[in-house]
C-alpha cells in the first residue's frame, strides 16, 4: 500500500504511466489479501494476471525504451518473479510462468562477487526458477535409473549444480566484504580445521556469526542449501539425500539448515501470528518434514514447523502444512516400513489439484 500511495503521488500528472504500474501493484496486493483468506486459487489468478500484464508492458518498453517507470517496473518484476517461484513450489506441477536466465554461465574469477544483497537474491531466484523448470519438465523421468536418463537431462542437472556452486562462492565473498571487523573477514576466508564440509563446501565459523546478525543472509543460505539438496535428490531419484545415514555430508547440511532456522532472527515471534508475502522458512521446513526419515532431523523440523503455526508466508500457511504432516503420519502409516511422509500420503498427494491446497482438501483440512 505504501508503494501504491507513493507512486500515485509522484505520478499524478502522468495518467498513462499510472495505468501501466498500478495494476501490477494491485495484483500483488490482491495476491496477499487472498492468501490471508486461505483462497490460494484466487491468489494465483491475481499473480498470473500480474505476470501477464508485466509481459505486455515489457513488450511496450522495447518500443519505448526510455520509460519513466523503469525503476518501479524493475522492482515489481523482481517481486513477481519471486512470487511466481513460490507458486511453483506450492504446486510442483505448475511450471513458472517467467523464464529467467541467470547471468552466471561460466566460471568467474576468484574476486567476483555480488554488488548488493538484492543482486544476490535475484540471481538465486533465477537459479531456483531454472531448477524448478528442469524438475517439473522432467518429472516423467523421476524414478528412472541414472543410466536410462537422457544425456541432455544429466548435463542440465550438472550445469545447474555448478551454477549453485558459483553462486555460493560469490555470496561468500559478498558477505565477507560486508564484515565489520578484520577478524570476521578472516573467519570467512579461513582454511583452518574448524571449517566443516557441508554438501561438498566449506562451512566456515564466520557463517554462524553472520546469520545471527543479518536475517537476509540467513534466509538466502537456507534457500540455497535446501534447493541444492532437492536438486541432488532428483534425476536420478536418490533417497539418501534426505534419508541418508548420520554423519553423511547431506545429513550435516540438513542439521545446519535447521540450526539456521533456529537462529534468533528466524525464531523470533514463534507462536505468535505473523503474515508476510515472501517465501521464508515455512516451505524449507515442510520439505524436510515430508522427505526426511531420520527421527532426529524429522523431529526437529516438525517441532520448528509446529512452533510457528501462526505464521503465513505468501501461499504457505504453517498451520495448514503442520496439519498435513500430522494427518499423513497418523492416517497413512506403512507397517514395518520406514518411508518419508510424501510416500505415505498416497492418494491425498497423488490425486491433488491446485498443489498443497489440493492435498489439504483431500485430507479434510480447512485452509
Amino acid at each position: 500500500m505504501r508503494s501504491l500511495r507513493k507512486y500515485m503521488s509522484t505520478s499524478i500528472d502522468n495518467k498513462g504511466a499510472v495505468l501501466a504500474v498500478v495494476p501490477l501493484i494491485c495484483s500483488v496486493l490482491f495476491f496477499c489479501f487472498e492468501n490471508t483468506q486461505g483462497n490460494t486459487e484466487a491468489a494465483l489468478q491475481h499473480l498470473n494476471s500480474g505476470i501477464a500484464i508485466l509481459a505486455r508492458q515489457k513488450g511496450r518498453d522495447r518500443l519505448v525504451p526510455e520509460n519513466p517507470d523503469h525503476e518501479y517496473l524493475e522492482l515489481l518484476e523482481q517481486m513477481l518473479t519471486r512470487l511466481d517461484l513460490q507458486a511453483s513450489m506450492f504446486d510442483d506441477a505448475r511450471l513458472p510462468l517467467t523464464r529467467l536466465t541467470p547471468i552466471m554461465g561460466s566460471k568467474t574469477s576468484a574476486f567476483d562477487t555480488f554488488k548488493t544483497m538484492d543482486n544476490a537474491q535475484s540471481e538465486l531466484t533465477k537459479l531456483q526458477n531454472r531448477m524448478m523448470r528442469f524438475l517439473i519438465s522432467n518429472n516423467s523421468f523421476k524414478f528412472w535409473p541414472e543410466q536410462d536418463l537422457l544425456e541432455e537431462v544429466k548435463l542440465e542437472k550438472q550445469a545447474i549444480d555448478e551454477a549453485y556452486t558459483e553462486w555460493n562462492e560469490k555470496f561468500d565473498r559478498f558477505v565477507c566484504g560486508q564484515s565489520s571487523t578484520p577478524s570476521e573477514h578472516n573467519d570467512c576466508h579461513s582454511g583452518s580445521d574448524n571449517s566443516k564440509m557441508i554438501h561438498g563446501e566449506e562451512w566456515a565459523p564466520g557463517q554462524a556469526h553472520e546469520s545471527a546478525q543479518d536475517p537476509a543472509i540467513t534466509i538466502l543460505r537456507i534457500h540455497y542449501h535446501v534447493s541444492r539438496l532437492l536438486l541432488a535428490a532428483s534425476l536420478p531419484y536418490d533417497t539418501s539425500v534426505f534419508c541418508g545415514p548420520s554423519g553423511s555430508p547431506h545429513y550435516h547440511t540438513l542439521n545446519k539448515v535447521l540450526d539456521l532456522i533456529e537462529s534468533p532472527p528466524q525464531a523470533h515471534g514463534a507462536g505468535s501470528r505473523s503474515i508476510g508475502v515472501e517465501t521464508g522458512i515455512i516451505a524449507p521446513l515442510f520439505l524436510v518434514v515430508m522427505k526426511c526419515t531420520d527421527p532426529t532431523i524429522f523431529g526437529r523440523a516438525f517441532n520448528l514447523l509446529s512452533a510457528i503455526s501462526g505464521r503465513r508466508e505468501g501461499m504457505f500457511s504453517s498451520r495448514v502444512l503442520t496439519e498435513i504432516a500430522t494427518r499423513v503420519a497418523s492416517q497413512h502409516q506403512i507397517p514395518h516400513i520406514t518411508a518419508a511422509l510424501e510416500y505415505q500420503a498416497g492418494d491425498a498427494l497423488e490425486e491433488r489439484v491446485n498443489g498443497l491446497a489440493g492435498v489439504a482438501k483431500n485430507l479434510g483440512i480447512i485452509l
